[in-house]
């Protein structure tokens, strides 16, 4: 009975510190994706062009830094803010051996004009439909919006 208390604790260690491989990401690979999506509690649409570069193994996945380009329009109007934004993204790719990749991430910047700060924070998962090529989904809340989701596209570099 002594040895079964121990299972839990042995799969927590296997999952933070095991070295799975997974050939979907790698330290330094590099992604280029454009994306759609929308600020639901606003009903403002999101457009943006990203990029992001896997730094370094940590615990059960790799350490990411990207940026992004994104267009937020000002509900029904035409006019809208273009914001440049930094992103800490932390991928999960060794949780799991296949083509689903889940993340957590941080992200702030400014629009051009400098008028208005962007916050937030995010939780999604990238999905490879083949070795170059990838879809992700992502939820996020901040400043602007307490309820984003936006759709992307991604190729790896």
């Amino acid at each position: 009975m002594k040895k079964i208390k121990y299972v839990p604790l042995f799969i927590i260690v296997l999952v933070l510190f095991g070295n799975v491989s997974n050939a979907q990401m790698k330290r330094f690979d590099s992604f280029f994706g454009l994306s759609g999506g929308l600020e639901i509690d606003n009903q403002v649409t999101v457009f943006a062009a990203n990029y992001e570069i896997e730094l370094f193994n940590f615990g059960p996945g790799l350490a990411a830094a990207g940026g992004s380009l994104q267009y937020r329009n000002q509900g029904s109007t035409p006019s809208g803010n273009t914001f440049i934004i930094a992103e800490l993204i932390y991928n999960f790719s060794k949780i799991s051996k296949g083509k689903f990749i889940p993340f957590l991430s941080v992200a702030g910047g400014t629009s051009f004009e400098f008028n208005e700060a962007y916050y937030s924070g995010q939780a999604g998962f990238r999905y490879f439909i083949d070795e170059k090529n990838s879809l992700a989904v992502k939820y996020g809340a901040g400043k602007r919006s307490k309820s984003t989701i936006e759709l992307c596209f991604d190729v790896k570099l």
